[in-house]
C-alpha cells in the first residue's frame, strides 16, 4: 500500500502536468489572437474620375483628374500614381510583361497643368520626384508652398497631369490613385481614390477626295454647274443692224464660261483663237495690249464683262473689261491667260463678250472665227 504521503505527492504532480498544459495552449492562444500592425488608410473621395486626352497604347498624354474630397480640408500636398492595383492596401506595382495591366505606364515625366474648381485654386504648386516601382508606375508628387488650397465635400476639384505615358498594349486596363495630404511632407493623408482605366486602339477612318475640276463654255447663260452649255455658236447679233457689220455700228455677242477646282493652287484658264475672217478678206485682232471699240475701224476683239459666284477667281487685268477702260483685246494666234485663281475655288461664271467693227472697204461676205480655251488644274 502506498503511504499517504506518496498518494499527495502523485496527485500534485497530476496537477501540476495539467497546469502546465493549459499554460501552453494559452500561450499559443494569445499568440494567435495578438493585434497584427495595421495599413492606415486614407478616407474614401466623394465623386471622381479621370479624362485622359487619349487612351491610345503608349501615347504621351494629359489626364484631367476630377475630385470631390471626403470632407472639408486643407490639401497641402498629393500624389498620383500608375499601379496594377486600385487598392491602396496593395503597394503600387506595375507590370514587366508585355500585354499585361499597366506595363510601359509612367508618370515619371508627368507635368502639372492645373487644380481648378471652387475652393481648389490658389496656392503655388511644383511637381516632385514621386516614389514608386522604377520607371513604369512611378509616382508623381505635387507640393503646395503658397496660400492655401480648401475645398468642401460639395466641390469638385479637377487636376491636370500632361506628359504622362499610357500603357504599351491595347486593351490594357491599369488603374490611377490619387493621395491627398494635409501637410506638404506627405505624412499626414486625408484622402485616397482609385480610377479604373483600359487602352484602346485608335480608329483610323479612311476615304478618298478626288482631284476635281470643273470647266464649260458655251451660249447659255445658265450655264452655272455645267447642267446646260449651248452651243458653241456665238452670233455678234447685239447691237444696231447687226448680225450686219457696218461702219455706223458695233456689233456684239456673249459666251458664258463656269470654272472651279479642288486644285491646291487653282487653275489657269487660257484662250487661243483666231481673227474674223472671211471669204477674200479679215477683220483685224484689236491687239494684245486692248482698245475701245471705234465703228468704222477694223477691229475684233473680246473681255470678260461680268463674274459671279461666290468663287476666288480673277479676270487677267487686259481683259477686266470693267476696271481697264471698257476695252477688249485680243493678239491673233497667241495663247493667253484671260482668267485664274490661285487656290481651291468654288465656282465663278465669267460672261465673255466679243464686238467687231469694219471699215467701209472690208469686203462681203460671212466672216468666222474660231476660239479654244483650256482650263489647267493647278494641283
Amino acid at each position: 500500500m502506498k503511504s499517504r504521503n506518496a498518494i499527495l505527492i502523485a496527485h500534485y504532480r497530476h496537477l501540476a502536468g495539467r497546469m502546465a498544459t493549459w499554460l501552453g495552449l494559452g500561450a499559443i492562444l494569445s499568440t494567435m489572437f495578438l493585434p497584427v500592425g495595421t495599413y492606415a488608410l486614407g478616407t474614401q473621395m466623394g465623386h471622381r474620375s479621370v479624362t485622359p486626352v487619349t487612351l491610345a497604347a503608349g501615347s504621351t498624354t494629359s489626364y484631367a483628374i476630377s475630385f470631390s474630397p471626403s470632407a472639408t480640408q486643407t490639401i497641402g500636398s498629393l500624389k498620383i500614381e500608375l499601379c496594377d492595383s486600385p487598392l491602396e492596401s496593395v503597394a503600387c506595382a506595375a507590370s514587366a510583361s508585355a500585354g499585361i495591366n499597366s506595363n510601359g505606364a509612367s508618370a515619371v515625366a508627368a507635368t502639372f497643368s492645373s487644380l481648378t474648381g471652387t475652393g481648389c485654386t490658389g496656392g503655388t504648386w511644383a511637381t516632385g520626384a514621386g516614389t514608386g516601382p522604377g520607371v513604369a508606375g512611378t509616382s508623381r508628387k505635387l507640393t503646395n508652398s503658397g496660400s492655401a488650397v480648401a475645398p468642401t465635400a460639395a466641390q469638385t476639384c479637377v487636376l491636370t497631369f500632361g506628359s504622362i505615358i499610357n500603357p504599351a498594349g491595347n486593351n490594357q486596363q491599369y488603374y490611377l490613385r490619387l493621395t491627398t495630404y494635409s501637410d506638404t511632407a506627405y505624412t499626414t493623408e486625408t484622402d485616397f481614390g482609385g480610377f479604373a482605366l483600359q487602352t484602346a486602339q485608335n480608329l483610323t477612318v479612311t476615304a478618298s477626295v478626288q482631284e476635281q475640276l470643273e470647266f464649260c463654255i458655251g451660249a447659255n447663260s445658265g450655264i452655272a454647274g455645267c447642267g446646260t452649255t449651248g452651243s458653241g455658236a456665238i452670233s455678234l447679233a447685239t447691237g444696231t443692224g447687226c448680225p450686219v457689220l457696218t461702219t455706223a455700228n458695233v456689233c456684239t455677242g456673249l459666251a458664258y464660261m463656269a470654272a472651279a477646282t479642288n486644285a491646291s493652287t487653282g487653275y489657269s484658264i487660257t484662250f487661243n483663237g483666231s481673227t474674223l475672217t472671211g471669204p477674200s478678206d479679215t477683220v483685224t485682232d484689236i491687239g494684245g495690249a486692248g482698245a475701245t471699240s471705234s465703228p468704222g475701224s477694223k477691229q475684233f476683239g473680246l473681255a470678260i464683262t461680268t463674274k459671279a459666284g461666290a468663287g476666288s477667281g480673277t479676270v487677267a487685268a487686259t481683259y477686266d473689261f470693267g476696271s481697264n477702260g471698257s476695252k477688249y483685246a485680243f493678239a491673233n494666234g497667241v495663247v493667253t491667260t484671260i482668267a485664274s485663281a490661285a487656290a481651291a475655288t468654288a465656282e465663278n461664271v465669267y460672261t465673255i463678250t466679243y464686238a467687231a467693227n469694219v471699215t467701209a472697204t472690208t469686203k462681203p461676205g460671212l466672216y468666222t472665227s474660231t476660239f479654244n480655251y483650256v482650263c489647267t488644274g493647278l494641283f
